[in-house]
C-alpha cells in the first residue's frame, strides 16, 4: 500500500539565505509570506521559497553572480583605500636619504660642541694638544659609526 504523503519543509530566513548563497537581505527582499508559527515567527516553506524565486525570475546561478560582483566590488574599495596609504619606493629612500643626511651632519657637529662645552665648564685649563687629541678621538668614533651606519645601508 503507498501513500502519496508531501511532507512540508519549513526553512529560517538564515537557512533559505545559506541554502541559496545569499544574504538574509535578499531572502527579505523576496516578500515571502511566514507560516504562522507561535514558537518562531520567521518560518517559510520550501515550496513557498521555489515558487517565489521562480516567478521572480530569480535562479541560483544569478544570486550567485549578484553576490560574487559585490565580494569583488568590496575587496575592491578596500585595495583602493589600502593603496591610498602606500608611498612609492623613491619617496621613501628620498625621505630617508634626508633623515641621514641630517643626522649625520648633527653628529659631525658634536665634536665642536663637546669642545666648546668643555672650555666654558672646565675649572682647569686644558692644554691645546690635548683638546685636539680629544676632539680628534672624538670626531674618529662618530666617523666610524656613521662609516658602519653606511655600510649597513643598502
Amino acid at each position: 500500500m503507498s501513500t502519496n504523503k508531501e511532507i512540508e519543509v519549513k526553512l529560517t530566513v538564515p537557512q533559505i539565505a545559506h541554502s541559496w548563497c545569499v544574504s538574509e537581505r535578499t531572502v527579505w527582499r523576496w516578500k515571502l509570506e511566514p507560516i504562522n508559527n507561535e514558537d518562531y515567527r520567521h518560518l517559510f516553506r520550501l515550496t513557498d521559497i521555489l515558487e517565489n524565486r521562480s516567478m521572480a525570475g530569480l535562479d541560483y546561478n544569478t544570486e550567485r553572480t549578484r553576490k560574487e560582483k559585490e565580494l569583488a566590488d568590496k575587496l575592491e574599495m578596500q585595495n583602493e583605500e589600502f593603496r591610498k596609504g602606500l608611498i612609492s619606493v623613491e619617496d621613501v629612500e628620498r625621505i630617508w636619504g634626508d633623515i641621514a643626511d641630517n643626522v649625520k651632519a648633527k653628529m659631525l657637529g658634536i665634536t665642536n660642541q663637546v669642545s666648546k662645552i668643555l672650555a666654558q665648564n672646565c675649572s682647569i685649563t686644558i692644554p691645546f694638544e690635548d683638546v685636539k687629541r680629544i676632539e680628534n678621538s672624538i670626531d674618529g668614533q662618530i666617523k666610524s659609526a656613521l662609516s658602519e651606519l653606511s655600510r649597513t645601508r643598502a
